[in-house]
């Protein structure tokens, strides 16, 4: 992906095209970046400036880093979540202090690798929260704590100070509750989960999970079920362009995602937890946006 401004206007910028589509994006951006500044708290409206190149990574790493503890866990941010990670964390029933790590690993992810001095603390914090049968949370249920631990696993994944031997064990409790169903018939928060947890641990199932992955992706979009900043969200937490099987190109995404814009600039207009909710799925439109208009 090439560095450097979004788009520059020219004096002969065709009125249709790649050109001004990346024009329209500009201009919805902007609009995006209005509603976080209006709706979010600090720590959003830094992390839009960030994803704008308004202002550097480490204004937003001092701020989530203000909520780390002393035992290396992070306080967990009040207020509505986006219905994605809603119903996983209903299920999952993690501590305060796995929810809170699982958030700010979230963040700190946008922001480069994972090798903070913070995130090391964080996952020895999270070393010592793990389940013996490698999951996280505290739900009875083995399959109440697959969605969180697989979404809270592709973090770890990420870090650079991660343990193998805890991956592993992750990998394995994972790996062996798999089967399509899992992220069939519109569980998105499933779906984000096996797709980022694969997406950046290797292991002998992950190409057949990330192949059904792929493909319900692209059936959700196809059917608009699954709103494409939330699409384009799972796609930041695998770290990568698109997942094997989907065949949605760029421009394509760009043009849904202008168009499902809510009036007020903000995304997520499907979420059910008011405005506070459509915060992190409006964050995602506005990094997808970036990243779309980059890559054609």
């Amino acid at each position: 992906m090439s560095d450097g401004p979004i788009f520059v206007a020219g004096p002969d910028d065709a009125a249709s095209g790649p050109d001004a589509l990346k024009l329209r994006a500009a201009e919805s951006l902007e609009r995006g970046h209005a509603f976080v500044e209006r709706a979010g708290d600090d720590e959003a409206r830094a992390r839009a400036r960030v994803i704008l190149e308004a202002a550097k990574p480490e204004e937003v790493a001092a701020l989530i880093e203000a909520r780390q503890r002393s035992d290396g866990a992070f306080e967990a941010q009040p207020g509505p979540r986006p219905e994605v990670f809603a119903r996983a964390i209903k299920a999952w029933v993690p501590s305060a202090g796995v929810l809170g790590c699982f958030e700010a690993l979230s963040a700190l992810a946008e922001l480069g690798p994972l090798a903070r001095e913070s995130v090391g603390r964080a996952v020895d914090y999270l070393a010592s929260a793990q389940n013996e049968d490698g999951s996280f949370g505290d739900a009875a249920e083995a399959d109440a704590r697959l969605a969180g631990s697989a979404l809270l696993g592709g973090l770890l994944a990420r870090s650079r100070s991660a343990r193998p031997e805890g991956l592993l064990r992750l990998s394995d409790f994972i790996a062996e509750r798999w089967n399509p169903a899992r992220v069939e018939g519109g569980e998105t928060a499933s779906l984000a989960g096996h797709a980022s947890f694969f997406s950046n641990f290797q292991q002998e199932k992950s190409d057949e999970v990330l192949q059904w992955c792929g493909r319900e992706l692209e059936r959700g979009f196809r059917t608009r079920r699954l709103e494409t900043a939330t699409l384009l969200g799972i796609l930041v937490r695998c770290d990568v362009g698109m997942l094997p099987a989907a065949t949605l190109a760029p421009a394509e995404l760009l043009e849904r995602l202008l168009e499902e814009q809510s009036s007020d600039g903000g995304w997520g207009a499907l979420e059910v937890a008011g405005e506070g909710a459509r915060i992190e799925p409006t964050l995602w439109a506005l990094r997808g946006a970036v990243r779309l208009c980059r890559s054609f």
